[in-house]
């Protein structure tokens, strides 16, 4: 078993890796590429997530329809070519295609592997794997993260190639995987797919997952600028920011088991979306280096935690036969926010520059937590009258 959580520990860093690779480099690409429009470079690092939005659903589909492994296997080849093949571009058309590929392979790699958990196990083991999960994933975006700084240094295509590590991850599923089998708690779970699929109970929580992700990407995709606008940042020093957040959001993911057994999913959301708002509040005010590090330790804090508590508590909503679709679709819904948050904050940044996106961001994200908060109490309330 400890091969297996290994596996799917690896599986799920890969989809980190997806952009963080090549963040640090991003303001070198657009050097590269500056006979492109700025939006078109920033949609090298956002628009694989736009194709994993597109695919989830239809990986989740054939997940629950053929089998988890076929599904997981053809995506991790796909993952491996697709991102390597963008240290050959010349031009922005072969980039964006490469980018697609890759968005491809993590759409089917993003869901199966939490599909699996909840395959695999269930229970107290299921919660604290899932915490694992997201600090793993926040860990190997350090270690990626670091590494593509140090890369870009020497060259923005060298990054790309870090991506055919998913050849390795492909060799050990191989090897270790095994197509998950009926256990008791997943026939309890088939028995409750008379209804169909539970767009109901899960939306709610697909809504939260696109808004999490939607602020968190605002730090890799605008970050770099305004740390090269404020400080004059180079790529390793970005990257540092960077790992400060993910190294955050690593410790959030390890306690993410403990935490829930204290509060419920949702007051977990407000907390995080407490301390989204609290740091970009900072990172749009402060004007030193050390004190923007400390603004992004709270934001990647509150993104560690709504990772494993967005896919932990569909788990528990989601029926066996419909697994791989609920997950596939909160897979959807999670990188549609990625894609989506550059184009988003456009607007805001053309009106009052890149603080001002992150001060809405901020007001956005603590609005959003008061009327969580503001539900948990009104349903306890409605509970205890009853």
């Amino acid at each position: 078993m400890k091969k297996i959580k290994l596996v799917l520990l690896l599986a799920s860093s890969l989809t980190v890796m997806a952009g963080a690779i090549i963040t640090p480099g991003l303001s070198d690409l657009g050097a590269y590429f500056a006979s492109y429009p700025d939006v078109w470079v920033k949609l090298i690092i956002t628009l694989p997530a736009l194709f994993i939005a597109l695919f989830s659903p239809l990986m989740g589909w054939l997940a629950d329809r053929f089998g988890r492994l076929p599904v997981l296997f053809s995506c991790l080849l796909i993952y491996a070519l697709g991102g390597a093949a963008g240290s050959l571009a010349e031009n922005m058309t072969w980039m964006l295609t490469t980018r697609a590929l890759l968005g491809i392979g993590v759409a089917g790699i993003m869901g199966l592997a939490t599909t699996l958990i909840g395959d695999y196990f269930s229970g107290q083991e299921r919660q604290s794997f899932m915490g694992l999960q997201g600090s793993f994933m926040a860990l190997g975006g350090v270690v990626f993260v670091n590494l593509g700084g140090l890369l870009a240094l020497w060259s923005w295509r060298a990054n790309f190639l870090i991506y055919l590590f998913s050849l390795v991850v492909l060799l050990l599923a191989w090897l270790y995987l095994r197509e998950p089998g009926q256990s008791e708690d997943q026939e309890a779970g088939e028995q409750e797919t008379s209804g169909g699929f539970p767009l109901a109970r899960v939306l709610p929580v697909y809504c939260l997952g696109f808004v999490a992700m939607a602020l968190f990407y605002l730090l890799p995709a605008q970050m770099p600028f305004l740390l090269a606008e404020r400080f004059a940042a180079n790529s390793l020093e970005t990257a540092w920011v960077i790992a400060v957040s993910t190294l955050s959001g690593a410790v959030a993911g390890f306690l993410f088991g403990r935490i829930k057994n204290l509060i419920s999913h949702a007051l977990i959301y407000a907390l995080a979306l407490v301390l989204f708002g609290v740091g970009y509040w900072l990172v749009a005010e402060v004007a030193s280096y050390p004190l923007l590090l400390l603004a992004v330790l709270m934001s990647g804090f509150g993104a560690g935690l709504t990772f494993p508590a967005g896919n932990h508590w569909l788990l528990t909503l989601a029926p066996l036969a419909y697994r791989g679709r609920v997950m596939g679709g909160f897979s959807s819904v999670f990188f549609m926010g990625q894609f989506l948050s550059p184009l988003l904050a456009a607007p805001v940044e053309a009106y009052s520059g890149l603080e001002g996106v992150f001060r809405t961001a901020a007001w956005l994200a603590l609005g959003l937590a008061l009327l969580l908060l503001l539900q948990v109490f009104f349903r306890r309330s409605a509970d205890e009258v009853g």
